[in-house]
């Protein structure tokens, strides 16, 4: 059985831990943390080994998972990769493009899995959302929450709105980005909290879509949907709640429809992904030579802020 540690085991850390420690198909073999209290905690209610440094736990496991800060998965997926370990990595994956591009093909030269953490791919009203999304023409996303105090070592579109640049891409593969506009602000940190794009695509086929992205951590509610309008018909996807709604035109309105979704836990989904990959060797849905065209959008709309 393969054997796994997670390296940060904060907030969203410790949710790893425990998917990890419930999986019959791969043991959860350490955890790392720079607070040692907090790793001895984690550890002890997940009945694993504690660890203060990822290099201690590298020679007992096959694979890694990082959720650390943004600033430390550079250095940190390079050493593991280089130790012949698979990698997940929570979003994003770096927050320079250099660094991702050469992390992508040290994957691929030491033949090591490279996942990820864009989960809402694994959403269970976005995957059914799929099968009804022909030909987009217009998509609004809105990715709204208070402020917690959490993910603010990155600007908000690294935080929140690289998920729904993702999404946008995956629905959109046979187009690309023409032009943009941006526009944000800082209210609460020295970082972008607040930002909107409009964002153009095109294909040779002329097959066009405009998309209009909000991002938000110091809103008063917390929300992620997409409202997704294809020839004759509107998708509102609610991937919070999972849920979705057809709307139709009628009798001089609008008639929508609810479409069953079966409720997942999406983090669930992705680890169980990453674990089934090092263990039969396929690819994942996320690899990571797939997020590198979103997160060089993310990188384009953040300077263009700053700007």
């Amino acid at each position: 059985m393969k054997k796994v540690a997670v390296i940060g085991v904060g907030y969203l850390g410790q949710h790893h831990a425990r998917i990890l420690s419930e999986s019959p198909d791969v043991e959860l073999a350490g955890v790392v943390d720079s607070d040692i209290e907090r790793a001895r905690h984690i550890a002890t209610l997940y009945r694993t080994r504690p660890y203060k440094d990822m290099r201690d736990v590298l020679p007992h496991v096959d694979a890694v998972s990082i959720v650390t800060p943004t600033v430390t998965h550079f250095e940190l997926c390079k050493e593991a990769i280089l130790a012949g370990k698979d990698v997940f990595v929570e979003k994003p994956i770096t927050k320079s493009l250099d660094e991702a591009e050469e992390l992508v093909r040290l994957s691929k030269e030491k033949g090591r899995i490279l996942q990820v953490g864009h989960l809402e791919r694994y959403n269970p009203a976005y995957q059914k959302a799929r099968e009804f999304i022909k030909n987009p023409l217009y998509i609004i996303g809105e990715r709204l929450s208070p402020f917690t105090g959490r993910g603010i070592d990155v600007e908000i579109t690294f935080d929140l709105m690289i998920h729904d640049i993702d999404i946008i891409i995956d629905l959109l593969r046979d187009r690309r980005l023409n032009s943009f506009s941006a526009y944000g602000y800082s209210l609460v940190t020295d970082r972008i909290d607040f930002a909107s794009a409009r964002l153009d695509f095109s294909s040779p086929e002329g097959n066009n879509c405009q998309v209009d992205l909000l991002a938000s951590r110091v809103s008063r509610e917390k929300k992620r949907i997409h409202t997704v309008f294809c020839e004759g018909y509107v998708l509102i996807v609610d991937f919070m709640v999972q849920t979705l709604q057809k709307g139709l035109p009628k009798n001089g309105g609008l008639v929508f429809e609810d479409i069953p979704v079966e409720k997942k836990e999406p983090l669930k989904e992705e680890l169980r992904d990453f674990v089934e990959c090092i263990n039969s060797r396929k690819c994942p849905l996320v690899p990571g030579e797939d997020v590198i065209y979103p997160l060089s959008i993310a990188i384009d709309i953040t300077n263009k802020i700053r700007r």
